[in-house]
């Protein structure tokens, strides 16, 4: 085999490096809106299962209550929305640097540790300040003991607030070696989220082409590592999300598509199949539970993401206004509305018939934690970008890179 000229080399680096652009304003805005209705869903689908009785213990649903448990069943399917975007936001945050010959590592692990770690301790801080509350105001609670029957917190919240479970959830250990940390349920999520974070830089360099042979040595030991770390604990799960999280990273480097009668035909079919998803969350058949699977929701939603994405038609102020209002706060509150629904849902003491009633007098409580976790915004997530600054100037790292080098809202925790 003859060797390859200088030239060829550079064309087959060039054909090999990852393509990543800033994105544009309206790719922006569609990426907040799935942000800021993912965070919804899940809200929405944890105070139904507080307030209200679960589906199969409600006899006869006519037609709007139906409704009223489908709509509020997608607080799953919106952790996996989630996990595609952040690898596709997170994945442009390494590709880009390194495509660019800008890559640190240690720029890298600041940016993605303060990212997670100025919501993560005031929302553990507020989580047992609340429990506490209500462990002590109302300290029969079946909420707080375990005796409600309740799907999404099938565990005693007091016995959740050790020394050992709360470093281990600082350190993104719950579901590994820890529990989740008080009543703060979707913490499981963030462990997911940090071995991602771990995994996939790791894995770039070891396939990357420019990559030394100490470097590659290095990365491969670091990511066999993990992956028996994940492997030989319960983070099998974890590692079975890594392939959701992957399908956004990808689409982060495949090439614009050209847009025609035949591209718009397969976002209607992706759109179509995803309806499909929606509207089979509830039908107890094979084909309901192959449905469900987060590998084809994960994967049909990346198909989705990437026509959005590219698309050519402009949206108005009001869209960008809009979505922006709730994804900006969309970390806050994931992980911020539990504990003070479930505060509310000790005080109510039981759970309701899914009624028009008792939905109008449980509205209320979902409103608060929404205006709750904004608060809670204004007060950390929104500053990080400060604190993060700090960190970069004590630590000498200033970036010649800056933050909306890809876009400015392009960096958020799925």
């Amino acid at each position: 085999m003859l060797p390859m000229s200088n030239e060829n080399q550079r064309e087959r680096d060039v054909l090999l490096q990852p393509r990543v652009g800033r994105l544009s304003d309206t790719a922006s805005a569609h990426l907040d809106f799935f942000r800021g209705t993912a965070s919804l869903a899940v809200l929405i689908a944890h105070w139904r299962m507080l307030f209200f009785l679960d589906g199969s213990r409600v006899t006869h649903l006519n037609i709007s209550q139906y409704f009223f448990y489908w709509i509020t069943k997608l607080g799953h399917q919106a952790v996996v929305v989630f996990f595609v975007l952040s690898g596709f936001l997170v994945g442009r945050t390494v590709l880009g640097p390194m495509q660019s010959g800008k890559w640190s590592a240690r720029r890298y692990w600041l940016r993605r540790w303060t990212r997670l770690e100025v919501v993560l301790l005031p929302s553990l801080a507020l989580c047992w300040a609340l429990d506490w509350l209500g462990s002590h105001i109302f300290p029969a609670s079946s909420v707080y003991l375990n005796t409600a029957g309740l799907v999404v917190m099938p565990y005693d919240v007091t016995q959740m607030h050790g020394l050992k479970i709360l470093f281990g959830n600082i350190m993104f250990l719950q579901t590994i070696l820890v529990h989740q940390f008080g009543s703060n349920e979707p913490l499981w999520s963030l462990s997911n989220e940090f071995w991602y974070y771990v995994l996939f830089p790791l894995m770039v360099l070891i396939i990357a082409v420019g990559t030394r042979g100490y470097n590659r040595l290095l990365s491969l030991v670091g990511f066999t590592a993990v992956f028996i770390f994940l492997w030989v604990h319960p983070g099998r799960a974890i590692l079975a999300g890594y392939l959701v999280w992957l399908a956004g990273a990808v689409i982060s480097v495949l090439p614009p598509p050209r847009y025609s009668q035949r591209s718009r035909a397969r976002i209607l079919f992706t759109s179509s199949l995803l309806l499909l998803l929606l509207l089979g969350i509830y039908l107890p058949t094979p084909m309901a539970a192959w449905l469900r699977n987060d590998l084809f929701l994960g994967v049909l939603f990346s198909v989705l993401l990437y026509y959005c994405l590219h698309s050519q038609s402009e949206v108005s102020q009001r869209y960008r206004s809009v979505t922006k209002y709730t994804a900006q706060m969309s970390y806050t509150l994931y992980l911020g509305h539990m504990p003070l629904l479930v505060l509310f849902a000790a005080c109510i003491g039981h759970r309701w018939q899914p009624d028009i009633k008792h939905i109008a007098l449980a509205i209320p409580f979902l409103l608060i934690a929404f205006l709750y976790a904004r608060c809670v915004y204004f007060l950390f997530e929104k500053r990080t970008d400060v604190v993060r600054k700090w960190l970069e100037a004590r630590m000498g790292l200033v970036s010649p890179l800056t933050q909306d080098s890809f876009h400015p809202r392009s960096e958020f925790l799925a």
